[in-house]
């Protein structure tokens, strides 16, 4: 099954795990960055990060920790921008 995923980017079909993967990575970051970044920054920049390796041709498998590493290493430079 896909699922349209709809943000800035055109519409993209994307696999029901890649989608559950990106929602999962999402909420641990929410959490982590709770009181410093708002839920929609981390869920939009998830999604980008996401977006960003797709058609790498990474393993399905590896998707969650390298976009966790990604998406995190990402609020933390919009953090330090933000001082």
């Amino acid at each position: 099954m896909n699922l349209v995923v709809t943000g800035t980017e055109p519409q993209q079909r994307v696999s029901r795990g890649r989608a559950e993967a990106v929602l999962s990575v999402s909420d641990r970051l929410v959490a982590e960055f709770e009181g410093r970044v708002t839920r929609p920054v981390v869920t939009g920049v998830t999604a980008r990060c996401a977006q960003q390796l797709q058609g790498q041709g990474l393993p399905e498998a590896a998707l969650p920790e390298l976009l966790e590493r990604l998406a995190r290493a990402d609020l933390v430079d919009l953090l330090a921008e933000a001082c």
